[in-house]
């Protein structure tokens, strides 16, 4: 059997060790890596694919998510065997708010969207928090607002989970690590 993977956030430490597994399992034929800069060295292996596109930047309007998937979706088998969404900001405390939602939540949703497949597996976090209204950003909380495992940081993860179950994926996998290091 021939799979075909589409991966999202293939250049972060997730990312680049499901990639080297996809390649490395003979049952995967093409894998398809969605990049915003071409890459210095090509993939050694002729089973990967980059897909260069430009991603908008944090407050972006609603039609540039739009663009973004209406260019990427040619360039990508009409269904796919599996996406792998590896997407997130990497060191949540030193991003923003605006910049959390953007990428872990929209930006993430525009490409999953743009990636139809079987199946969806999804990095979250443990702790994402489905199904809950948005925090508030408060000087009582233990943790760091936007910080991995604050308040909003779960809000996003979970939100992105809650949107991806109405996507048309027959299965979907959520892997919600504790802590990721790397």
């Amino acid at each position: 059997m021939s799979l075909t993977a589409v991966v999202l956030g293939s250049t972060g430490a997730v990312g680049t060790a499901v990639v080297s597994s996809l390649v490395s399992n003979p049952s995967w034929s093409e894998i398809y890596v969605v990049v915003r800069k071409a890459p210095s060295v090509p993939h050694p292996s002729p089973k990967v694919k980059a897909i260069v596109i430009p991603m908008p930047s944090a407050g972006c309007e609603a039609s540039e998510l739009s663009t973004l998937t209406s260019t990427l979706k040619p360039q990508l088998p009409a269904k796919s065997s599996a996406t792998f969404c590896l997407l997130g900001v990497g060191r949540p405390s030193k991003g923003t708010a605006s910049n959390l939602k953007h990428v872990d939540v929209d930006l993430s949703l525009s490409l999953i969207s743009a990636a139809p497949a079987s199946h969806l597996s999804l990095l979250t976090a443990i702790g994402a928090a489905r199904d809950v209204p948005e925090p508030v950003a408060s000087s009582l909380s233990p943790l760091p607002f936007a910080r991995a495992g604050g308040p909003l940081y779960n809000y996003c993860k979970g939100a992105l989970e809650s949107l991806c179950l109405s996507l048309p994926f027959s299965t979907c996998s959520f892997f919600q690590p504790a802590t990721l290091i790397g």
